[in-house]
């Protein structure tokens, strides 16, 4: 059924009315991911066809809505009135709330009673619910949920940090095919045991953990982002091994309650070929190296995996599938992050993801990244995140266009980087014993540096002709900016010296956005460009305006409340 879906949706979209209208992030697939509009001639017909089964309320309706309709959507829920007119609705098969606005003080009793009334809608199929605003720090539904005996799509999208607990006869729901709790922060259940009963789940969407035993007995699951191995009955690695139709984001943590390769084989990753993303973590070292290494070894992921996260890893060696001596590897693998490996000695050898686009390492032991790296022609984006015992980088690909390096040592950036012709993006953050920057290529478009001691900004700054941002924060040894290209277009100046701005800037044409913040030894303001748009002054002690700001006719935005000291501007 779902293929023949997919065809039809394949068929709109290549007929135009379905269009694409951008990317949204997605909890279920870990990432970003396309979303679709109807076409307004698609859309004109749909309403024609439904006639007065549909029905939209938007704000400020006060009209009747139709006994007899089917599918109702609520642009925004305004309290009691509305909630009396959908309880008499008993033909509803589809409820939508697109907001759930804030109704009084006692919100978690009101909604409690309020969500008690919509379970009187016996035939609802579809209960979407979204909260904007509504301060729920815990709920627990009713046992009236119960009532919704032919629901198969519940979502309650709530804000994070929010606490939700499923009762007992939530279990009872035996036709619930989806179940969405947004960035809902804790997720229980009070009869773990008997979730097993919901044979037909196929999409459980959470960013909370949502514990139960037994999940392998949930043939049909197709999306469960947490699996927790316990050493306990129904926890056991072997059930994720039929579980083959997951797709999207898995993360598997307590791996060092796995004691052998035998029995992270039994997970059966290989299998599992629509995932594509995976999380592997240990949550503590009680288990020797030799043990973790065997783990990772027979937790080889599917050839079609496309996104690995690896994390708190203290195993001695790197397994087959990694360094490419195993044919069932991950070929098409396009993101890889290192989190927390304890293994010293040099990164491992990536030379076998020719397909690898990102790559995220933080709070690595190694001393060297990989020395072919440069052969990993469609890296993109490189991220190094306190990996303090990395003494330089080797010859980076040419593809490189994001690069960003936290917490590392002084050596890490010597040299110059006017080979990365690609690069567009350069951060530099904490790397407080660095003196010396690079040399930059011409690509660069953002350049921030964060937290450094270096004296200057590198010298042929004058010829980064593509740079459009420029970030200099807590830099307090850089004592003056060298001549700035013309084609900058915003420049934010934090927590630096008294003499960082001396002198001026007229001749940056392009400059839109300035912003100087917390520079209290700062007496005078440069002269600035007419192009600006906006100034921003924050905890300064500026005596004057810079001379020439009444002829910047651009000018928009201009904060008030830095210029506290200047006459006028009290």
């Amino acid at each position: 059924m779902e293929n023949v879906a997919q065809y039809y949706f394949d068929e709109l979209l290549s007929a135009s009315f379905l269009q694409l209208g951008g990317k949204k992030y997605s909890y279920g697939h870990g990432r970003k991911v396309d979303y679709f509009t109807i076409h307004d001639l698609l859309c004109d017909l749909a309403e024609e066809v439904a006639g007065r089964d549909c029905f939209r309320i938007e704000s400020g309706f006060t009209g009747e809505v139709p006994e007899d309709v089917r599918y109702l959507f609520v642009r925004t829920y305004n309290g009691e009135m509305l909630t009396e007119k959908i309880s008499k609705l008993q033909n509803l098969r589809t409820l939508i709330i697109d907001k759930m606005i804030r109704v009084r003080s006692n919100e978690c009793k009101v909604f409690g009673s309020i969500f008690t009334m919509f379970t009187g809608l016996q035939k609802l199929r579809v209960l979407n619910l979204r909260f904007g605003g509504l301060g729920l720090d815990m709920f627990s539904f009713p046992d009236s949920i119960c009532q919704l005996k032919h629901l198969r799509y519940f979502a309650f999208r709530v804000p994070p940090l929010t606490k939700l607990t499923l009762p007992t006869v939530f279990t009872k729901l035996y036709h619930i095919r989806v179940v969405d709790f947004g960035l809902c922060g804790s997720l229980t259940s009070s009869s773990g045991e008997d979730m097993m009963n919901l044979v037909n789940l196929r999409h459980v969407i959470s960013i909370a953990n949502l514990e139960f035993p037994n999940v392998g007995r949930l043939i049909w699951l197709d999306t469960l982002p947490f699996f927790t191995i316990r050493r306990e009955r129904g926890y056991e690695p072997h059930q994720l091994k039929h579980l083959n139709k997951l797709q999207g984001k898995l993360l598997i943590n307590g791996l060092e309650n796995v004691e052998s390769k035998e029995e992270a084989l039994e997970v059966n990753l290989a299998g599992k070929e629509k995932l594509t993303k995976l999380v592997l973590e240990w949550d503590d070292d009680s288990c020797t190296p030799e043990v973790q290494a065997e783990v990772l070894e027979g937790l080889c992921p599917s050839k079609y995996l496309e996104r690995l996260e690896i994390r708190n890893y203290y195993g001695k060696r790197i397994p087959n599938w990694i360094t490419g001596k195993h044919n069932g590897r991950p070929k098409n693998l396009q993101e890889l992050t290192f989190r927390r490996w304890t293994q010293l000695g040099p990164a491992p050898d990536l030379g076998a993801f020719i397909h690898l686009e990102s790559l995220f390492l933080s709070d690595c032991n190694w001393d060297a990244l990989p020395g072919n790296m440069e052969h990993l022609t469609s890296l993109k984006q490189l991220d190094i995140q306190s990996c303090k015992n990395i003494r330089s980088l080797p010859t980076l690909p040419k593809s490189l266009e994001w690069l960003t390096i936290r917490n590392c040592s002084r050596d890490a950036l010597r040299g110059n980087m006017e080979d990365l012709t690609s690069l567009k993006k350069f951060q530099i953050w904490n790397c407080r014993n660095v003196r010396l920057l690079p040399t930059l290529p011409k690509s660069l478009e953002q350049f921030i540096v964060v937290g450094c001691k270096c004296d200057a900004l590198p010298g042929n700054m004058e010829h980064l002709t593509a740079l459009k941002r420029l970030d200099i924060d807590s830099c307090k040894n850089i004592v003056s900016l060298p001549t700035l290209p013309k084609s900058l277009e915003e420049i934010n100046v934090r927590n630096c010296s008294r003499d960082a701005l001396r002198g001026n800037m007229e001749h940056l044409t392009s400059l839109k956005k300035f912003v100087i913040w917390n520079c209290k030894n700062m007496q005078s303001l440069p002269t600035l460009p007419k192009s600006l748009d906006e100034f921003k002054v924050g905890a300064c002690s500026f005596n004057a305006l810079p001379g020439n700001i009444e002829h910047i006719t651009s000018l928009r935005r201009l904060g008030p409340n830095s210029f506290a000291r200047i006459c006028g501007f009290s």
